[in-house]
């Protein structure tokens, strides 16, 4: 997007906006490129242009759009028109662009009311701006569940889209509607790691730091030649583009993404690959750039990032692995047991001992006719009583003096 400075002195008020809510160890980004969200389109008081969306292909329509924004907007503001305002009539956008004036007016008279840092606008409720944002004539149905619910939207629409209205209907069955539309099922398969494909194959999503790498499974192939398999790896590449840029819109994945592809050899088939997934995220309402495949059969996509994506916001990092995935091995766990009581052995003539671990290490260490921790008591002459705690975690232990009634793990470590 490039950087533009702006002159701030001490004490002198800045009107932002949050365009990112913080998420892992970034904070919350904001930008003094003020848009206030409408249904056709999105004003920018502080801007002098006007953005048309890139989906509105017709010449004719983009002229008719653009010349109805100068007709209503101040010379010195500006607007992003957004593709739902294609062939609608003029008095919808005018009533648009109306009301987003008067909500501008509004945030400038309470600008000028404050003398400290504080909220001047927030957006419409969620289930309100997902019908704004989302709600198209190509939606067929929306079911809502909850009286309340349906009639703000009911509401919004009267004003806005009044030819949607007939489409809202009110869920009244005994059955959970996430039930019901099988919202609940989609929702689990956001929080898998793999996903199976039609075919047999499957893709693999792994989140880390930087990115979301994916990897594309074959599935048990019998075919031989090379033709064949060249085939055989193009029709699941073109299978998995397809589940990635469902799964990619479904969990809401965004900056850099990487997707080791099944190896395809010719220029061609490499070609149409790009052109499926280009196809395929051009659904997608977040802005994307699809880069051509390396040597190596990896695409590169990224994909704006604007809240945290689903896995993020139904899970936690795991207080085990610490989110990497893995734990240390029952059996370095052991030799670490083993050193600190040949160290405690050296230097103490204590006989007694408790120690703390984790239930699985528990079960690890007293398993066994002639467990683990009997051999370690009978190598270093020590009588050991294990106790069982949920709050270790897998890789850690303490042990207890009985004579001093303390904690003495870090004195022989």
């Amino acid at each position: 997007l490039g950087t533009f400075n702006i002159n701030i002195e001490p004490r002198q008020n800045v009107i932002v906006q949050i365009v990112r809510e913080a998420y892992s160890s970034k904070g919350v980004k904001v930008t003094t490129k003020i848009g206030i969200p409408g249904r056709y389109t999105v004003l920018m008081p502080f801007e002098t242009s006007i953005g048309i969306s890139r989906k509105i292909n017709s010449i004719h329509e983009r002229k008719r759009l653009r010349q109805l924004a100068r007709t209503v907007l101040p010379m010195d503001y500006g607007c992003i028109i957004r593709t739902a305002a294609l062939n609608k009539n003029d008095s919808e956008l005018l009533n648009d662009w109306k009301s987003l004036l008067e909500v501008w007016k509004e945030i400038e008279e309470k600008v000028k009311k404050m003398d400290s840092p504080g909220l001047l606008y927030q957006d419409l409720k969620i289930a309100t701006s997902v019908i704004r944002d989302l709600f198209t004539p190509e939606v067929k149905r929306v079911v809502v569940d909850s009286k309340k619910l349906h009639k703000e939207i009911i509401t919004y629409l009267k004003s806005f889209s009044p030819h949607l209205v007939n489409k809202v209907d009110l869920y009244n069955e005994k059955a959970p509607i996430f039930d019901k539309f099988g919202i609940e099922k989609e929702l689990e398969s956001t929080s898998k790691r793999k996903v199976y494909l039609p075919s047999g194959g499957s893709i693999v999503i792994d989140q880390t730091e930087a990115m979301v790498v994916v990897d594309v499974n074959s599935g048990k192939s019998t075919t031989t030649g090379e033709d064949q398999h060249e085939q055989n790896a193009f029709l699941t590449n073109m299978e998995a583009i397809r589940e990635i840029a469902r799964q990619i819109r479904l969990r809401d994945i965004g900056g850099m993404v990487l997707i080791d592809m099944i190896d395809v050899k010719r220029q061609k088939n490499k070609k149409k690959l790009l052109d499926e997934m280009r196809k395929e995220l051009n659904k997608d309402r977040a802005k994307t750039m699809v880069y051509p495949l390396t040597q190596l059969s990896i695409m590169q996509i990224t994909r704006q990032r604007i809240n945290q994506n689903i896995g993020e916001k139904i899970s936690e990092e795991c207080p085990m692995c610490q989110g990497s995935g893995r734990v240390t091995s029952k059996g370095v766990i052991s030799n670490a047991l083993e050193r600190w009581l040949k160290n405690f052995r050296i230097h103490s003539r204590e006989f007694r001992l408790i120690l703390h671990v984790h239930p699985h290490l528990a079960t690890y260490l007293t398993e066994g006719t002639i467990s683990r921790l009997s051999r370690l008591m009978i190598k270093y002459f020590v009588k050991i009583k294990v106790q069982q705690s949920d709050v270790l975690k897998m890789d850690d232990f303490r042990f207890y003096s009985v004579r001093q009634q303390k904690d003495i793990t870090q004195d022989y470590i």
